[in-house]
């Protein structure tokens, strides 16, 4: 394993059930010091992946690493060196923010923590909400909770389980704040999410499809691996229309966001005059459009119209 190699995975299987697999030989590595995001829609494995790297299920096949140790026959040895953050968080709704961090330390044995609790309780902002219960907390602020008691005992690693999945976009922009202040201190993050735009915010990502990783790499070297141009047009656009759109040949897709649509298409086989003149004639009044930087979800809808990773 090299010196900065936190996790390591290598053509990882599992099945729920026989001949039907939910991971399909994953091989990825994490580094020290990143935020490493699993990306994809319900179902694609992401909440089995991160059972099987916390030692909860026994892998079919393949290989896992998480800092020299076997997760599932190492389980014992591991556990004090990753935190875990399940959605909801295991908390309890009946003790107050703190209690919940006192109990978190003791089970881990942990000593001296007074000052590490005044640091995350500060800055996850619930200090003034210290004695409030569990129970009576916000969406976002029951995650915050779940956080600071998965960090008590300075883990290592951090395995995040879709911690923002129906939470407000304000709670999951300061969420993500955190994250990225944890990261400063050295800690190594794995999160799972449905959300393709905090993909943004990761240092490297693994984007699934029905259990088979379909991109990988970090955000910026995923947009430059790219030969398709991403076009986006105004106007009031209906699903049969971008279904229309996507018949053009050199059209890889079209997907509506609002009034917005990305085609996304090869510049050497169609040009743009020829997309928005088809547009035009299917009725639609065009009120803008320029080419844009390809997003996550762009990469996302390319692969999987490219038909990368499927069966």
């Amino acid at each position: 394993m090299e010196e900065k190699e936190v996790i390591r995975v290598r053509n990882l299987r599992y099945s729920y059930v026989e001949g039907k697999e939910a991971i399909k030989g994953l091989s990825f590595d994490v580094l020290r010091g990143e935020i490493f995001g699993v990306i994809g829609p319900d179902g694609a494995g992401k909440t089995t992946l991160i059972k099987l790297l916390c030692g909860l299920l026994p892998p079919a096949d393949g290989d896992i690493k998480i800092l020299g140790f076997s997760p599932y026959v190492e389980r014992r040895e591991l556990s004090n060196y990753i935190g875990y953050l399940s959605q909801p968080p295991s908390i309890y709704d009946d003790l107050s923010i703190e209690e919940n961090i006192d109990f978190f330390a003791q089970i881990h044995l942990v000593k001296d923590y007074a000052e590490r609790k005044e640091r995350l309780l500060e800055l996850t902002g619930l200090k003034p909400f210290r004695s409030r219960e569990v129970g009576k907390l916000s969406g976002g602020m029951r995650q915050k909770a779940g956080l600071i008691c998965a960090l008590i005992y300075a883990p290592e690693v951090l395995f995040l389980d879709e911690p923002t999945n129906g939470v407000d976009p304000a709670s999951r922009r300061e969420f993500w704040d955190i994250l990225s202040e944890l990261q400063l201190s050295g800690l190594t993050v794995l999160i799972s999410t449905s959300y393709l735009d905090e993909a943004e915010r990761c240092s490297r990502v693994a984007l699934l499809m029905e259990g088979k990783m379909i991109l990988y790499g970090s955000p910026r070297d995923l947009r430059d691996s790219v030969d398709e141009k991403i076009l986006e047009i105004r106007g009031e656009f209906s699903l049969e229309v971008s279904r229309f759109i996507e018949t053009l040949d050199g059209v890889n897709y079209a997907q509506m966001f609002g009034d917005k649509l990305h085609v996304s298409f090869n510049p050497d086989a169609i040009s743009i005059e020829s997309i928005l003149g088809f547009v035009r004639s299917c009725g639609v009044k065009i009120s803008g459009f320029k080419e844009v930087v390809p997003s996550m979800e762009d990469l996302y809808f390319n692969a999987i119209m490219k038909g990368i990773g499927r069966k």
